[in-house]
């Protein structure tokens, strides 16, 4: 799917870019964002979700067998629970998003940048240290670090060997009449940010 197919097929109020957000993450990360994924940050939406009330429509399966419903925004916007939208789902460092929940402060480097997910919330993640930037996949239970464990946890990420642009042109729409994933699905992640 092309990337402009895709910012056309997620729904949700678009967010505008935010430069200054941009500036910031990129220092906060100490490397920039790869130029395919930031050329689709500055479409119309700034990102989307596949469904935002999780009626709407299904999300979209990636060449890997995953599934992704959510394109976080940059956007130096702060969350608002009470107002809905992807405003609330920033763009920013695995680290920092992990500190959300976190009793202590994460042991995460700040090379990786989440930059979606899904209502199970599994995340996918840039690894700016490789050229270009990779998609990866984290399964939501295996990303808190154990005191002695180092991170990430292997068996819970799996490398797709992919640029950003290469991922998102393996992403494939649900068939026509798919049936979406029930409104249950979304607990995990308004019980985890409080929404």
């Amino acid at each position: 799917m092309p990337p402009e197919a895709l910012a056309d097929f997620l729904l949700g109020d678009p967010v505008p870019f935010d430069p200054a957000a941009l500036a910031r993450l990129e220092a906060r990360a100490g490397a920039a964002l790869p130029t395919d994924y930031r050329d689709f940050l500055m479409l119309h939406r700034n990102g989307g979700m596949t469904s935002p009330s999780a009626i709407e429509q299904p999300g979209l399966g990636t060449s890997s067998g995953h599934l992704i419903e959510q394109f976080y925004a940059l956007t130096g916007l702060a969350p608002d629970w009470d107002r809905p939208g992807i405003h609330n789902y920033p763009v920013t460092t695995l680290r920092d998003w992990l500190a959300v929940g976190a009793p202590e402060p994460v042991q995460v480097p700040l090379h990786w940048i989440v930059m979606g997910g899904n209502w199970s919330g599994d995340q996918f993640a840039l690894d700016l240290t490789v050229p270009g930037g990779e998609v990866v996949w984290f399964d939501h239970e295996m990303l808190f670090p154990e005191e002695d464990d180092p991170f990430p946890n292997e068996e819970g990420m799996v490398r797709l060997g992919e640029t950003f642009a290469a991922f998102v042109e393996g992403l494939t729409a649900p068939p026509s009449g798919a049936s979406p994933p029930p409104p249950a699905a979304r607990g995990w992640w308004q019980r985890f940010f409080g929404g």
